[in-house]
């Protein structure tokens, strides 16, 4: 198999739920930024048919600027 990638390599990103689940890469996204700035222990909810947004973040966490 060869892996090099050259001119004739092709990468595919899909993130419109087809393959991927995208608004669960959506939320893990939006918690380990915010984990990453607040650095506490909190357990932002995952509501599966809703994205995770800034201002659905602002509504779990009144504190966000």
């Amino acid at each position: 198999m060869n892996l090099k990638i050259n001119s004739e390599t092709v990468f595919l990103f899909d993130m419109d739920g087809t393959w991927v689940d995208t608004n669960l890469a959506n939320f893990i996204s939006y918690k380990e930024a915010n984990q990453s700035i607040v650095n506490v222990d909190y357990q932002m909810p995952y509501v599966p048919n809703q994205k995770t947004n800034h201002k659905s973040l602002k509504k779990m966490q009144v504190n966000l600027t």
